[in-house]
């Protein structure tokens, strides 16, 4: 069975390692699989849809990454996305708006 604690929801977590060079240390939890693998799916729905995210992807892969480390870096890509719909408070488009340039008063 593979080393996992269960948080005060039930939920099983995996531990993280804090080891270095010859020393073992303790197991922690960090984060969960439940906003991982929405990313994930968001994702591999993004690199299909998107042309954006798909050719984001292709280029990571022709430059020799992983297709795994390729669709991490698509997920950071939609996580930092989605933080800057949410501070500027504002739809997502398939074309980004033409930014004006506001004349300081």
């Amino acid at each position: 069975m593979r080393d996992a604690i269960t948080d005060c929801d039930g939920r099983m977590r995996a531990r993280i390692a804090a080891d270095s060079g010859g020393h073992r240390g303790a197991r922690h939890v960090r984060g969960g699989r439940t906003p991982r693998a929405l990313l994930f799916m968001a994702a591999t729905t993004a690199i299909r849809c998107d042309p954006a995210c798909g050719t984001y992807h292709a280029r990571l892969v022709a430059r020799g990454k992983s297709h795994k480390v390729a669709v991490v870096a698509v997920m950071r890509r939609l996580v930092t996305l989605l933080t800057a719909l949410l501070r500027e408070d504002r739809l997502w488009l398939p074309e980004a708006p033409a930014r004006t340039v506001e004349a300081a008063a």
